[in-house]
């Protein structure tokens, strides 16, 4: 069965698009982070990406981060994520990725990477603990030593059991959830909502998303995973040469076919 697509006002703060709109708003976004991650300072936070910017990338797995966000040493993806995929742990691991490719540059060290932070918010318990927050690091399997390599990938169950660290994120889980809730940042939430709705350039944009989802579900699921596919290639193939590497040294590194270098070439024109 197919999903049906919302119109711009039935959106709310559970959908990815609307949920953006509302994190471009630093603050916001900063005391919803401070809410997930009670240990860390965001006094500096800014938000560098949100689905706006990366559009035309919209329906390309692993690429349409929703918020974007860094301090000095920290790095954060956050996603709205509806939907139960099983794939979920392994897409966490990809945005990881993509995440340290678009930080290092060429000639940096390894040690110039920033902690990653890859937060999925969803409206259902993924691992079935009731935890409202499920936090995974890199650990040696038998003795439990931390890895430390810097990277936290992070799930919020809208659903769960609030803890005393995170009271102060039930409000907002809750109000993910649909319910009434009375509490003041959802209050900025939801102001920040009708701001949103009352933008005439944000209900154009939705309409111009909406009109490509429906476009791509007609022209079949198949053309869809190898447009999909040559879109994270050449997203990849291009965040590798503006750090430096020649067209050559990208293809090579990702071990690409004859065919796929071949459909990728013209990007070494629109490099210079």
């Amino acid at each position: 069965m197919s999903e049906k697509i919302k119109t711009f006002d039935e959106l709310t703060i559970s959908d990815d698009f609307l949920f953006c709109k509302v994190m471009e708003e630093t603050d916001l976004l900063k005391k919803l982070l401070q809410k997930i991650l009670t240990d860390i300072d965001f006094t500096d936070l800014n938000v560098i990406i949100t689905q706006k910017t990366i559009r035309e990338f919209y329906g390309s797995h692993g690429i349409r981060i929703d918020v974007y966000s860094e301090t000095g040493n920290q790095m954060f993806a956050v996603e709205m994520q509806v939907r139960k995929y099983s794939d979920l742990p392994k897409r966490s691991r990809y945005y990881q990725s993509v995440m340290d490719l678009y930080d290092l540059k060429k000639n940096q060290s390894y040690r110039d990477l920033k902690d990653t932070y890859v937060i999925f918010i969803c409206p259902f318990d993924m691992f079935g603990a009731n935890m409202m927050v499920y936090t995974f690091r890199n650990l040696e399997t038998k003795t439990g030593i931390e890895l430390n390599d810097r990277t936290s990938k992070i799930f919020v169950n809208c659903t769960g059991n609030a803890t005393e660290e995170y009271s102060g994120l039930k409000p907002f889980a809750d109000y993910v959830m649909g319910k009434q809730v009375n509490d003041m940042y959802v209050e900025e939430i939801r102001k920040a909502e009708k701001s949103a709705k009352e933008n005439p350039l944000n209900r154009r944009e939705y309409m111009e998303v909406w009109e490509k989802l429906i476009f791509e579900r007609e022209q079949g699921r198949e053309e869809g995973r190898e447009e999909g596919k040559q879109i994270t290639l050449e997203y990849v193939i291009r965040l590798l040469m503006a750090k430096g590497s020649s067209f050559s040294e990208a293809v090579n590194f990702l071990n690409l076919t004859d065919e796929e270098i071949e459909k990728c070439r013209p990007l070494i024109q629109q490099a210079k």
